[in-house]
């Protein structure tokens, strides 16, 4: 074989003094074994067994499955569907079950295993190989009839996996009839072996990240969760096995071929939930009806159940709206994703990211109907939220935000207490507003009691449950496709936004499946945020009309302080500009019901300068 046939040959040197081998030249990585590795054809599971029965906090995974509700598992000795025994120790199954048959387990619980598809009938198999007794795979552990226990488990779906002892990964295969690679079936990857002198040069398989994230079960949406709440997985593909422990402080990788390694493993975290959602939205479902069952666990684990609402999480709806098209995805919408509300990132059909806030200028509501009496739940940040920028420095550059849209009347309610806003400093401002919550309520409390939300809105009882209220300013601004040229930071296509006048104002992401006119319209904009920075380029918008940039400022000069250097980068010189995050809507003639269209940006003075009021709207 030569290298032109397209294989990876890497070269193991055996030391003359300890006799190990050492491989040169595998991505910068020392790694030393005792023998060369060759991948046989079948695994052997004394050293599974010896993976996972090492690994920090082995024993303590798999004795907290009391919190879980009515959870079924596979007793692999008998075949046989039960109830979980109390503290009782399983694996978990992760897989792309695809376009295959539905499998119907008897009342009975008793299923003839050489009737399952290949992968799950493995899994018992590899289940017994690792010396546990006990196996979940959703297929046969939930009632797929039983709509009220499928809901129930999908919403303790991050428990399920948690909990696990261990996850089993299918990552090979397109879909459950492929199998386990190396369990029932011979594993496909042969590698060629070669002595040359003192050295031996084995070919090597594909990558570790090819293997595990170049894969179908890499790009679906019910397994991003399971991969996410997994604390150990096995990650079983054509060229070998993978063995995955997230650990306390820092995760473990075993490879089959190549050892034990400290090194950085890519594996999703739940950290920040607005970049989980972001990725997420990057996976494709079989069934687009599953795409919020889908993120359900994630949902829950970050805010609880009851505290979202089609995806979007109540406590942090302010961020939560900003979210925009990052992908063009499909062209056209299916008709389930138009039964998604408008204002719902699930209705979008491709990826998504979200624009940056540093504080709300709307107040949201939900209508819930509680014992046949319909009552407005206010959309609040929990109690003591942080602040999402993370440093004082970041929480400095918040206050000023703030105060320029306060000034400039963008919030109903009176400046908090004694205090001046255009003389008290930053630092004293911080100590009315230490938390992300009081902000909200000193902004929006006193409106509370004024009647801003009413059933009056509500003109659809049917529908009641897809409706949101937002109570803000309106602005009416002109809407125009791009001048040619891209204005945000990621050469993405918003549309522009103009006063009456016809000066550029700000920018706006519209997906292209929305009809829009051909020419220059008159948009109802709502204004939700305020943002510490623009999200696209100011110099590629404004120069072309108006070289002299501070006309942006809201504050003036002496009270900010100087501008960048004129000579820093054209992004940096516009670091001090004041935008607001708005909404763009449209409403139906028939019940005036509002839908998103789009959201964007505005220069905040630009936004002070234009006809505006308070209103009260109905979003579906």
């Amino acid at each position: 074989m030569s290298l032109r046939d397209g294989l990876r040959f890497t070269l193991w040197r055996q030391s003359t003094r300890s006799g190990r081998f050492h491989i040169l030249g595998y991505d910068g990585e020392d790694v030393r074994r005792d023998t060369v590795p060759i991948l046989d054809a079948s695994i052997h599971w004394n050293e599974v067994s010896v993976w996972l029965n090492t690994t920090v906090e082995a024993k303590k995974v798999g004795l907290s499955n009391h919190t879980l509700q009515r959870l079924k598992v596979i007793d692999v000795q008998h075949d046989h569907v039960i109830y979980a025994p109390a503290h009782c120790r399983y694996l978990a199954l992760s897989y792309v079950f695809g376009n295959v048959k539905k499998i119907q387990v008897p009342p009975s619980g008793s299923f003839d295993r050489h009737q399952l598809p290949a992968t799950i009938r493995d899994a018992l198999i590899a289940c017994q190989k690792m010396g546990f007794r006990f196996l979940w795979v959703d297929q046969l552990c939930i009632n797929q009839q039983d709509q009220t226990e499928v809901q129930e488990q999908i919403d303790q779906m991050n428990h399920i996996y948690r909990n696990a002892a261990c996850t089993l990964v299918a990552q090979a295969g397109e879909n459950s009839l492929y199998g386990l690679p190396g369990v029932s079936k011979r594993r496909e990857w042969e590698q060629i072996t070669l002595q040359l002198y003192d050295d031996t040069i084995v070919q090597l398989s594909q990558p570790l990240a090819t293997c595990m994230q170049q894969t179908r079960w890499a790009s679906r949406g019910w397994t991003f969760q399971e991969e996410m709440f997994s604390q150990k997985l096995i990650c079983f593909t054509d060229c070998g096995l993978v063995y995955l422990d997230k650990g306390l402080y820092y995760p473990r990788l075993i490879s089959e071929k190549l050892g034990d390694s400290t090194a950085w493993a890519s594996y999703y975290s739940l950290d920040s939930y607005f970049s989980t959602l972001d990725r997420y939205t990057a996976r494709s479902l079989t069934f687009v009806s599953d795409k919020i069952r889908a993120f359900t666990a994630i949902l829950n684990e970050h805010y609880g159940q009851g505290n979202h609402h089609y995806g979007i999480p109540l406590q942090q709806i302010d961020r939560a709206m900003l979210w925009h098209p990052y992908s063009i995805g499909r062209r056209q919408l299916t008709q389930i994703e138009r039964e998604f509300p408008s204002w719902s990132w699930a209705s979008h059909p491709g990826e998504i990211r979200h624009l940056p806030s540093a504080a709300p200028l709307a107040i949201w509501a939900k209508a819930e109907i509680i014992e046949s009496t319909v009552n407005m739940r206010v959309s609040k940040p929990a109690p003591d939220t942080k602040w999402e920028a993370s440093y004082e420095l970041q929480r400095r550059e918040i206050i000023p935000c703030i105060c320029a849209a306060w000034e400039a009347g963008c919030i109903g309610s009176p400046f908090p207490g004694d205090i001046n806003l255009c003389t008290a400093t930053v630092s004293r401002l911080m100590t009315i507003w230490p938390t992300y919550d009081s902000y909200w309520e000193g902004a929006f409390g006193p409106q509370l009691h004024n009647g801003l939300f009413t059933i009056d809105h509500i003109r659809l009882p049917s529908s009641i449950d897809r409706l949101l209220m937002v109570h803000c300013q309106v602005a009416y601004f002109s809407v125009h496709y791009p001048d040619g040229k891209p204005l945000n930071q990621f050469s993405r296509w918003p549309f522009c936004i103009r006063s009456s006048g016809g000066s550029l104002v700000g920018a706006i992401w519209i997906a292209e499946y929305f009809k829009t006119p051909s020419s220059p319209w008159k948009g109802e904009f709502l204004l939700l945020s305020v943002s510490k920075n623009p999200h696209f380029d100011l110099d590629l918008a404004l120069d072309a009309e108006n070289d002299d940039h501070d006309f942006l400022d809201i504050l003036p000069r002496n009270e900010r302080g100087q501008l960048p250097d004129p000579n820093f980068p054209a992004y940096a010189k516009f670091m001090g500009v004041n935008v607001v995050n708005v909404m763009l809507i449209g409403r139906s003639t028939n019940d005036g019901i509002a839908r998103r269209i789009g959201v964007g940006q505005i220069f905040l003075k630009r936004w002070a300068e234009a006809e505006r009021q308070f209103k009260t709207v109905v979003l579906e």
